[in-house]
C-alpha cells in the first residue's frame, strides 16, 4: 500500500468557548479553555492513520511541542523525522468557537515556518513515486517542496489553508493532484461565487486538478475532466467545526489510497466529519473508525 508523508504545522492550541467571536475592540469572558494538540497537518496525519494508512509526520517543534510527537507516536505515526529545535517556540493556535460552532483562528507559524530545503530533499527521499504527500499552507517554501514532490512522481494532496496568494498561484497548483478546498477558498481561487461556475474555472485553468470542494451542510463536490459527483453532508448536530476540513480530506484520501471508489469515499469523508464536528477540540475530536456509524 502506497505511503503518505504529512509535512506541516504542529501547534499548540489554545482554545476559548464564547458566547461569540470578539468583535475590534471588544472585550469579553470566555466560559471555558482547553489546550490541545492542533495543526492542519497533525489533524490530516490523524485521520489517515486511522484507516490504517503508513503515515510520515514531517516538520518541526521546539521543546515545548515534545508531547505532540508523543501522542502521534501513540497513534502509529512514524514521527522519527520531526525536527526538535532547542530554545524557539512551537506553533500557536488561538482559536475562538461560539455557541454556534463557528470558530475564529488565530495563528503564530513558530519553528513551523523554519522549515530547511536540506530537510525537506531528506523527507521527500523517504517516499518512492505514487506515493501521496499532503501539504497545506503552513510552512514555508511551499512552492519548492511542490516542485519537488511532482518532480519525484508523487501523488500532491493540498489544502491551500489560511488561504493567500502565493499559496494558490499557478506555478503550485499546475502540480497539484487532489486540491482540496472550501467555498471561500475556491472563490479566492477563481473569483467565482456560484458553485457550478467555481468548479469549471477550476477545469479551465488546471485540468488535471482533482477538485475535492466541500460546501459544509451542504455536502460536497468532486470533480476531475468530465467526471463530476456531488454527495449530500450528513446532519448532526455541530459544536464545534475546527478539524472538519482536515478530517474530511484524512478520510477521503485514506480510502481512495485503499482503493475505495470515489463515492464511497466522499460518504465516509463526510461521516467522519459529521462525527467531528459533533465534538469540541481538533484532533482529539477525529473519530478512530466508522464501524457501526453507516
Amino acid at each position: 500500500m502506497k505511503k503518505a508523508l504529512c509535512i506541516g504545522a504542529l501547534n499548540i492550541d489554545m482554545i476559548y468557548s464564547v458566547d461569540h467571536i470578539v468583535k475590534g475592540g471588544e472585550t469579553i469572558h470566555s466560559y471555558d479553555m482547553k489546550k490541545n494538540i492542533g495543526g492542519k497537518s497533525v489533524n490530516q496525519a490523524i485521520a489517515l492513520a486511522y484507516n490504517k494508512i503508513r503515515v510520515i509526520q514531517g516538520g518541526n517543534i521546539g521543546e515545548d511541542g515534545l508531547f505532540i510527537k508523543e501522542f502521534l507516536i501513540s497513534k502509529g505515526i512514524d514521527c522519527s523525522n520531526i525536527n526538535v529545535i532547542k530554545n524557539k517556540a512551537s506553533g500557536r493556535a488561538i482559536i475562538q468557537v461560539d455557541r454556534n460552532a463557528e470558530n475564529s483562528i488565530i495563528l503564530y507559524g513558530g519553528v513551523n515556518r523554519e522549515l530547511d530545503k536540506i530537510y525537506i530533499d531528506r523527507m521527500i527521499e523517504l517516499l518512492d513515486k505514487g506515493d501521496y504527500i499532503i501539504l497545506q499552507n503552513e510552512v514555508n517554501d511551499l512552492k519548492y517542496i511542490v516542485e519537488k514532490a511532482f518532480k519525484h512522481g508523487l501523488v500532491v494532496v493540498f489544502n491551500p489553508s489560511p488561504i493567500s496568494a502565493d499559496a494558490i498561484c499557478d506555478e503550485i497548483l499546475s502540480k497539484v493532484t487532489y486540491l482540496f478546498v472550501n467555498e471561500h477558498e475556491c472563490y479566492e481561487i477563481t473569483g467565482e461565487n456560484d458553485k457550478e461556475k467555481m468548479v469549471n474555472k477550476i477545469k479551465e485553468r488546471f485540468p488535471n486538478i482533482r477538485l475535492v470542494l466541500t460546501l459544509g451542510d451542504k455536502g460536497s463536490v468532486y470533480s476531475y475532466k468530465n467526471e463530476e459527483i456531488f454527495r449530500p453532508a450528513i446532519k448532526t448536530n455541530a459544536v464545534d467545526t475546527t478539524a472538519a476540513g482536515d478530517t474530511y480530506l484524512g478520510y477521503f484520501i485514506g480510502n481512495i489510497i485503499k482503493g475505495i471508489e470515489i463515492e464511497e469515499a466522499m460518504d465516509k469523508a463526510s461521516l467522519a466529519a459529521s462525527i467531528c464536528v459533533s465534538k469540541v477540540g481538533a484532533c482529539v475530536s477525529i473519530p478512530e473508525n466508522l464501524e457501526g456509524r453507516d
